[in-house]
Parts: C-alpha cells; sequence; structure tokens
C-alpha cells in the first residue's frame, strides 16, 4: 500500500480544496465578465439617448423631469440595470445555499 489512512484522508482533502478554489476561480470570472458586458451595455444605451429630457436652461422643471416624453430611454435603461442587478443576485444566492448544502 502506497499510502496510510490518514495520509489518503489527507491528500483527498487538499485535492478537494483545490478543485473548490479551481472551481471558485471560474465563477468569479464569470462574474466579472458578465458585471463588464452589463456595465458596457448600459453605457452603450445611455450614450444612445440622443438628447436630454430637460432644456438646459430651465431648471425649475427638475421635478417634472419624469413626465417629458423624452425622458423613456433613461426609464428603459433603469428598469434593464435594476432588472440584471436583481437576476444576478438571485444567482448568486443560489450558488451561496447550494454551496451551503454541499459542505
Amino acid at each position: 500500500m502506497k499510502y496510510e489512512t490518514d495520509e489518503a484522508l489527507k491528500e483527498i482533502m487538499r485535492r478537494s480544496r483545490q478543485i473548490q478554489q479551481r472551481r471558485e476561480k471560474r465563477l468569479a470570472g464569470l462574474c466579472a465578465i458578465c458585471s463588464l458586458f452589463t456595465i458596457s451595455t448600459l453605457t452603450l444605451l445611455i450614450s444612445g439617448i440622443e438628447g436630454g429630457a430637460m432644456p438646459a436652461d430651465s431648471q425649475e422643471q427638475m421635478g417634472s423631469f419624469l413626465l417629458s416624453a423624452k425622458a423613456g430611454g433613461y426609464i428603459l435603461t433603469a428598469v434593464i440595470a435594476f432588472t440584471a442587478g436583481i437576476i444576478l443576485t438571485m444567482i448568486t444566492e443560489k450558488y451561496r445555499e447550494k454551496r451551503k448544502r454541499r459542505s
């Protein structure tokens, strides 16, 4: 026999930690890529909105900003960002629960 029981158990635990660390590293990279994609998409959406919803010379209309007809793009961008945040949070929480059940 090459290993004794204690040595074999230590080796198994060491390999298990290595595999878990690789998996976590891969998941962190995937989250970083998804975040970068989301940020770049939102940047493109915001830059694609032409003109402001409010004239530059009227400071008294701040409260009615969202009532303007041109504010649709800003609202759509906000809703998309909020939805993406919710989805990412749900995926993260499911992963944490799965990880707790394993250990």
